[in-house]
C-alpha cells in the first residue's frame, strides 16, 4: 500500500484592479524554491515579517495553469477517474483573509 500524506500549497494571487485602484500596499511575498511566504505588517515596517513555511508556495508571478499542472495535475493523473474525492476537497480560497493582509 503506498504511503500518502497531506501537503499545503499556498498561492499569493496578483492583486485585483479595485485593490490596485485603492493604492493597496504588497504586504505577502513568496519564496517558491524555499516554500516559504512572509507577511509584513504594513504598521509595523520596522519589524521584521511573520514567515511560514509550506510544502510548495507559488506568488504573483505563477499562473493558475502552471500550478495545476505541477500541484493537482499528478494527483488526477494517478488517482484516475473512479477516485470519489477530488485532491482540492475541503480547500477553501482565502477570501476572508484578503482585507487582513491587505495592509489598509
Amino acid at each position: 500500500m503506498a504511503s500518502e500524506a497531506v501537503k499545503v500549497i499556498v498561492r499569493c494571487r496578483p492583486p485585483s484592479e479595485r485593490e490596485q485602484e485603492l493604492g493597496c500596499k504588497v504586504v505577502v511575498r513568496t519564496e517558491s524554491a524555499r516554500g516559504r511566504c512572509s507577511i509584513q505588517n504594513p504598521r509595523a515596517a520596522g519589524e521584521p515579517p511573520k514567515q511560514f513555511t509550506f510544502d510548495g508556495a507559488y506568488g504573483r508571478e505563477h499562473s493558475t495553469e502552471q500550478i495545476y499542472n505541477e500541484i493537482a495535475y499528478p494527483l488526477v493523473e494517478v488517482r484516475g477517474a473512479a477516485s470519489t474525492c477530488p485532491p482540492w476537497a475541503g480547500a477553501k480560497p482565502a477570501g476572508r483573509l484578503q482585507g487582513t493582509y491587505s495592509g489598509r
